[in-house]
């Protein structure tokens, strides 16, 4: 089978949603997912509801807000934790702060890009907590109209050194999440549906095993269910390395 290039449809291009309306994003705060969700922020104002499995943002402690270098900040943090910490324990340390300031950044860009933004700490693998969570949001903020599935983790290794924990854990963040996903919003009259698959679904990538079964099957959900909403704009968007 070769593949083809074929013009984008008009009706593609013209925004969906309507000011307000809510759009759940999986794996929003951070990387291209967040980059995603601005633009569709700033295109359409709508209600953003990002998902992650990072901690709800904090606010910056005093003598960590005004610091930028990498090793600044670091020493900082070996300070704070009173000089009786480890290596690994300032890196931890590190990583959590610095994700928290991006989340905290792109939340902001999306807020002046003209959207309402809220962020859901949860784990999308598991359905009766992503059904509780789409059971309040609709409460509070109607009717749920948009579904982007950003998230997913690597653990690249090839097959022989691969553990069952790591395919479970790189397959089942997009697959069971995603199921997780629909099964919070199979009653939902969504208008927009966008999966982030990627390239190696389709041509394969050393040591990517999990990741391209599990972005195939991105690809096929996808199909599925722009079948079974018509009324839904749908993509798979396989993006490359």
């Amino acid at each position: 089978v070769e593949l083809q290039s074929v013009p984008m449809p008009d009706s593609a291009v013209k925004p969906a949603l309507a000011k307000g309306e809510v759009v759940v994003v999986s794996g929003g705060g951070r990387g291209v997912t967040a980059q995603t969700a601005l633009a569709l922020a700033q295109a359409c104002q709508p209600t953003l509801v990002l998902l992650g499995r990072s901690p709800n943002p904090e606010s910056e402690p005093a003598w960590l807000s005004s610091l930028t270098d990498t090793t600044a900040i670091k020493r900082a943090i070996h300070a704070n934790l009173n000089g009786k910490s480890t290596l690994k324990d300032v890196e931890a340390q590190f990583r959590r702060w610095m994700g928290n300031r991006e989340v905290t950044a792109n939340m902001r860009a999306m807020e002046q890009g003209g959207a309402k933004v809220l962020y859901r700490s949860v784990d999308i693998r598991d359905a009766a907590a992503v059904g509780s969570l789409f059971t309040e949001l609709r409460a509070e903020h109607g009717p749920i109209r948009g579904l982007i599935h950003g998230a997913g983790v690597l653990a690249d290794r090839k097959i022989e050194d691969k553990t069952n924990e790591q395919f479970e854990q790189v397959y089942s963040t997009k697959v069971a999440g995603l199921q997780a996903l629909l099964q919070g919003t199979q009653k939902d009259d969504l208008k927009i549906m966008a999966l982030f698959s990627s390239f190696t679904g389709r041509y394969g990538r050393p040591g990517q095993v999990d990741y391209a079964a599990a972005n195939e099957v991105l690809n096929k959900l996808a199909q599925f269910e722009s079948q079974r909403r018509p009324n839904c704009r749908v993509v798979s968007v396989n993006w490359g390395p």
